[in-house]
């Protein structure tokens, strides 16, 4: 089954994201640079990659079965993260 990445997943809207895909038994990812700030997304649906999106080698194999990814990440790291991270899923899918 396809999954969806989460980046940001520890603010408010990545948190109310992750809710929904629990709550609606959709598989996903949940990509974060901090693993102590994530509680209560356990679920046998949801993974969990500790990841630096400024980082693209961290990304490797973190995006793997991924089919569609939401950045709700804050805006701090600039554009070119964002680019970089969805340059990383789209050469992953071609």
């Amino acid at each position: 089954m396809n999954k969806i990445a989460i980046a940001g997943s520890t603010g408010y809207l990545g948190k109310y994201l992750v809710g929904q895909l629990i709550e609606q038994n959709i598989s996903g990812v949940v990509l974060t640079r901090n693993l102590e700030k994530l509680t209560g997304f356990r679920d046998k649906n949801i993974t969990i990659k500790k990841v630096e999106l400024t980082q693209a080698k961290t990304l490797e194999g973190a995006l793997d079965g991924v089919a569609m990814a939401s950045d709700m990440t804050a805006p701090k790291y600039g554009e070119q993260k964002i680019k970089d991270f969805y340059a990383t899923l789209i050469l992953k899918n071609e």
